[in-house]
């Protein structure tokens, strides 16, 4: 018959208990001890934790022996891990890679160990794996060495608990588990004997009762929601609750309306006593115990159900084949000594690729060490992604979808967010005009499309008018689908904006290369440069009207066509002519004249604008009236 120790600690406090267990017998619990452990400035002198370990064991006369730790849930970090279908040598190592992946800070010098899930309703492989941090367990260490015992187990306490209902025959269906410790609350879903889920929630020692109840229920509440997450099929059937009596009697009405099953509380001395022998009287905080108590060796350990951290899972032993080994390192010389002799036959030649290879290895940490820094911010960019949730987003899609404040208002809104589960929750309660009011409420709330659920718990009426209702309502909403939605609306987005540049670019390339149509005839723009307008007058910024006129006498003596009308040159003279008739000499009137024009630019018919005065200064834009037909000079 062997002697085991089983030690649980928190800042406050720390339980021991010891027991006799035989292979195939009931243990026996001989004996169980608290003592309280110094908080920091207690004491005079900076007590560390191990000295005060040691001197209270000394103090309750425990003794040596092998010793089995507690770890609380707090202290380990825990995922639920999907892997692939493969051998169960293949197994450790599968977890350890998908663990490195899913925890946020897992590094070689984590202790980690896992126990098998049953299949999804879809056939896939889970796994619920935990590990605790170096410096945790170099603290366990270096306590039960001080102390003088030889550590054999570190345990997760929830799955001690479970080997304590286990053997009282209280593990069975889906079962909620509630426990007390000194400064948090533990709660565990088990289905079918697995533990399914365990969360830890700390609470206030100076919280009333009812502040204490409250948080408690609420944490229940989303307890259950992650477990129906992670739970296609199945609800919680049963609650039991370890905690002190007043706690307990303020619990158990609540937690009826929200479980349909029984709602029991327990004794950990009485599970005890229905698996083993109990020999020690039960101490005022009992309830605390269940987790040293569960601890005790079992005459039937089921190490598929047991988070062990010093004993992890491992791959089994490969047979042992003396005869294969001893042909294999045969071979394994001979291979050896043949690789040797082509080495020297190719030393020559792979001197000189070594050292190209050499320098392609620089070249390439080069570009490794930019890619790592670049990673490295892709990966914490990918973090913040996954555990972001937009509450202001959300807050706005209730606020446009809510009635008129004359028929509702909102008193109390309660966020929150699950990212294991994958959930967030706001819990809305207010008051209404009409009952009818609220069913508009959860219609108007209710996107079953973007992952928005909603449901209501109860409606009370009011003595406060005009708002003669009470709801309280809880809108759901599933962060992947979410998700999903919003990166679909981008990339849609994304397609809309760049087909929206494509079509701005071809729109400016359709403007630059169209023809201009003037008179009936399609020109382009380059065409228009040098044209003339309006019976030969000079369609260039900037032209005089000499050149005008020189351009339009070259065409007349080399065209010998005489049915073309009067060209601008003549019709100048004419115009000179008559205007000069007081002047003995016709040519140098004409000569002044084109003089003039030049310097007064485009005008009417008779020389001037239409009121008489000056035309436009040369080099401007205006309209000609020739013959009728307005055209623009460019």
């Amino acid at each position: 018959m062997g002697r085991s120790i089983v030690l649980e600690w928190d800042s406050r406090r720390a339980l021991v208990a010891t027991g006799k267990t035989s292979k195939g017998a009931r243990p026996a619990l001989t004996r169980v001890a608290g003592f309280d452990l110094p908080t920091a400035g207690e004491g005079g002198a900076a007590t560390t934790l191990s000295e005060a370990l040691t001197k209270g064991l000394l103090e309750q006369k425990v003794g040596k022996g092998e010793a089995t730790v507690i770890v609380e849930r707090t202290s380990a970090e825990m995922r639920m891990l999907t892997v692939p279908p493969v051998p169960d040598n293949e197994l450790p190592q599968v977890v350890r890679f998908q663990a490195g992946r899913e925890f946020s800070n897992l590094s070689d010098g984590w202790l980690l160990d896992y126990v098998p899930l049953p299949p999804t309703a879809n056939g896939q492989a889970r796994v619920l794996a935990a590990a605790i941090s170096p410096q945790v367990a170099v603290q366990i260490r270096g306590c039960c060495e001080a102390a003088g015992l030889e550590l054999r187990r570190v345990m997760l306490r929830p799955f001690a608990v479970a080997r304590l209902l286990k053997r009282a025959g209280r593990l069975f269906g889906n079962l909620l588990l509630i426990e007390r410790l000194a400064e948090s609350v533990e709660m565990t879903v088990f289905s079918e004997s697995n533990v399914q889920l365990t969360r830890s929630v700390r609470i206030s020692a100076e919280a009333s009762s009812e502040a204490l109840t409250a948080q408690i229920i609420g944490e229940v509440r989303r307890t259950l929601g992650s477990f129906r997450n992670q739970q296609a099929e199945g609800e919680v059937q049963r609650v039991l609750i370890l905690a002190d009596e007043p706690l307990t009697t303020a619990l158990i009405p609540p937690l009826k309306e929200i479980v349909p099953g029984d709602v029991d509380a327990a004794d950990p001395w009485e599970l005890f006593a229905a698996g083993g022998t109990c020999q020690a009287d039960s101490p005022a905080d009992a309830y605390r115990y269940a987790g040293v108590l569960g601890g005790l060796d079992d005459p039937t350990p089921d190490p598929a159900t047991e988070i062990d951290f010093i004993n992890p899972s491992r791959p089994p032993a490969p047979p042992s084949n003396r005869t294969k080994i001893v042909i294999g390192v045969v071979a394994a010389v001979a291979l050896l000594v043949s690789a040797f002799a082509l080495y020297w036959m190719e030393s020559s030649r792979l001197a000189n690729q070594l050292k190209t290879l050499r320098a392609e290895v620089d070249e390439m940490r080069k570009q490794d060490q930019d890619y790592q820094a670049r990673m490295a911010e892709v990966d914490l960019l990918e973090q913040w992604m996954v555990a972001k949730v937009d509450w202001s987003s959300e807050l706005s899609h209730i606020s446009r979808r809510l009635p008129l404040p004359d028929d509702a208002i909102v008193n109390n809104m309660v966020l929150t967010a699950d990212q294991t589960a994958g959930q967030a929750n706001i819990a809305i309660k207010g008051r209404v005009s009409t009952p009818e009011m609220i069913g508009r409420i959860e219609e108007e709330l209710r996107d079953t499309d973007e992952g928005r659920e909603i449901s209501g718990r109860k409606i009370t009426p009011s003595d406060t008018a005009p708002y003669n209702w009470i709801f309280d309502e809880t809108i759901k909403i599933d962060l992947l689908q979410l998700r999903e939605v919003r990166e679909a609306e981008w990339d849609a987005t994304f397609v809309e904006t760049a087909a929206a540049e494509a079509d701005t670019d071809a729109d400016v390339e359709t403007d630059t290369d169209s023809e201009v149509v003037t008179d009936g005839t399609t020109q382009s723009p380059s065409d228009l440069d040098g044209e003339t307008t309006n019976d030969g007058a000079a369609a260039d910024d900037g032209a005089t009207d000499e050149d005008a006129d020189e351009a339009n006498e070259e065409s007349t003596t080399e065209d010998d066509s005489t049915e073309e009308t009067t060209t601008e040159e003549d019709a100048a003279d004419d115009a000179n002519d008559s205007d000069a008739a007081a002047t003995p000499d016709a040519d140098d009137e004409h000569e002044s004249a084109d003089a003039d024009e030049s310097l007064e630019g485009e005008t009417d018919a008779d020389g001037t604008d239409g009121d008489g005065t000056e035309a436009d200064p040369p080099g401007s834009q205006g309209e000609q009236e020739g013959d009728g037909n307005e055209e623009e000079a460019r």
